[in-house]
């Protein structure tokens, strides 16, 4: 991500993150891996940092195919999701869905590597 011209600040559960964002003059998105250590998972967070900041953005990284955004095979409305592994290439495709050049980034998104 720092390669990318990306700044980058890591938490290593939902509570260190909110925390963080309390401290953080001004955080655009979040990259949340859905299971994380702790009481909130990673749905549990962003819905905690898009109940209090509107305009934020938010994808999901996991390495499972069952989780908390999957259901019935289908992915929730308005959810940005990348496979693990994931490549580089579709790490720079989430981030560019996630930014979304001025467009709105909802709606369903899946982005997995193909092996």
């Amino acid at each position: 991500l720092m390669e990318m011209q990306i700044e980058v600040i890591t938490a290593s559960d939902a509570s260190t993150a909110l925390d963080l964002l309390q401290q953080t003059p001004k955080i655009d998105a979040a990259l949340i891996d859905i299971v994380l250590p702790g009481n909130l998972n990673g749905r549990q967070l962003a819905n905690r940092l898009e109940a209090e900041y509107p305009s934020f953005r938010v994808a999901f990284m996991s390495g499972y195919t069952e989780n908390a955004i999957i259901h019935n095979a289908r992915l929730d409305e308005g959810v940005i999701l990348l496979q693990k592994p994931f490549s580089r290439k579709n790490l720079a495709l989430v981030l560019n869905r996630l930014f979304n050049k001025g467009n709105d980034p909802r709606g369903v998104q899946a982005v997995r590597d193909k092996s």
